[in-house]
């Protein structure tokens, strides 16, 4: 399994290659997580929803799924209307632990 995956790896012509963009849904931050009030993982991308989740499941795999789709179709409907896409500013942190 190993060296298949070494050799698909190397011989692939999707990786890396100039003409290989981004998609522009990739450049939203996308997070899952459980909330303990309604039980379920809650899908959350700050700059497209900032009102909060936008989705659930009961697998985190499930929610991000979801969120990934709503995600897409929201930047290909913005995009159909002629809409600017909103700025991606949501960066991923982590809070700063004394030495």
């Amino acid at each position: 399994m190993w060296a298949s995956w070494q050799l698909s790896r190397k011989t692939s012509p999707q990786r890396h290659t100039p003409s290989h963009q981004m998609k522009a849904e990739d450049q939203y931050l996308k997070f899952v997580r459980w909330e303990e009030e309604d039980r379920l993982y809650v899908g959350y991308c700050p700059d497209l929803f900032p009102w909060g989740g936008v989705c659930h499941g009961d697998t985190e795999e499930d929610a991000y799924r979801q969120l990934c789709a709503l995600v897409r179709e929201t930047v290909e409907e913005l995009r159909v209307a002629g809409k600017d896409l909103p700025a991606a500013s949501t960066r991923p942190m982590r809070e700063a632990v004394p030495a």
